[in-house]
């Protein structure tokens, strides 16, 4: 009985079970698309209202340097990369066993994007551009 309830506890604190690996794709492929389109309500509407952008540049490359909390900042933060930032080659690829985006530029890769859904739309992203962290994807 109290293994049952530490499970159940440990369930709560985790909160809902996260979408198969096809409904993540779908929401990545939605999110990627809405990217391309540079609509800033469409990229937040794909986003809960209190979305979490976490970005790690290790200290070595620029990242943001705190949180990026709401729809409308992290889909403005996001259109902002692509506007500054020079063409990088993209692909979807598998990463801790869930889609993820992978940014490769002149073939080395610069940053994997991973998103955290619940039902169709996005809760978390993370963003790694650290190049330390980045090695094992040469």
């Amino acid at each position: 009985a109290s293994c049952r309830q530490l499970h159940r506890r440990a369930r709560l604190a985790l909160g809902p079970d996260q979408p198969a690996a096809a409904d993540r794709r779908a929401v990545l492929d939605r999110f990627l698309d809405a990217l391309a389109s540079g609509d800033v309500m469409l990229v937040a509407s794909l986003l809960v209202d209190d979305a979490v952008l976490v970005s790690d540049g290790g200290g070595v490359v620029s990242a943001a340097r705190r949180l990026v909390v709401g729809a409308d900042r992290v889909a403005r933060f996001f259109l902002g990369l692509l506007q500054k930032g020079e063409p990088v080659e993209v692909e979807v690829a598998e990463v801790n066993g869930g889609p993820a985006v992978v940014a490769r530029r002149g073939g080395v890769v610069t940053q994997v994007l991973v998103l955290d859904a619940v039902g169709d739309r996005v809760r978390r992203l993370l963003l790694v551009s650290n190049p330390e962290k980045l090695q094992a994807f040469s």
